[in-house]
């Protein structure tokens, strides 16, 4: 499938990498933590679009969290870059899971 420019990675991997970045989650050991953050608030019920409030105050869109802890996953414990994350044809349902079973060891 031939990707224009803009599209050239799928939303959740753009955003995701953008959420790892600029929050400087790099190997600060705390991802499991997150995971469990993330899944305590999925279980919740949520008024409109589900939306987060972070330790350090900040507010996020809860599918943007999850798109950054799968990236910090794939990054820090699959040991791969960006590129690597690119042309990965796992969905983000299927990282999801990944990361969650491994969440759980």
């Amino acid at each position: 499938m031939d990707k224009s420019f803009i599209f050239k990675y799928d939303f959740w991997q753009q955003e995701g990498y953008a959420e790892y970045i600029s929050r400087k989650w790099k190997g600060d050991g705390k991802l499991k933590e997150r995971i469990q953050y993330l899944i305590a608030e999925e279980q919740k019920e949520h008024s409109g679009t589900p939306v987060l409030l972070l330790p350090d105050s900040t507010i996020q869109l809860l599918s943007y969290y999850k798109y950054g802890l799968v990236i910090q996953y794939l990054i820090e414990q699959e040991n791969l870059d960006f590129p690597a994350i690119e042309k990965d044809e796992r969905t983000l349902e299927e990282a999801y899971a990944e990361m969650l079973k491994w969440s759980e060891g």
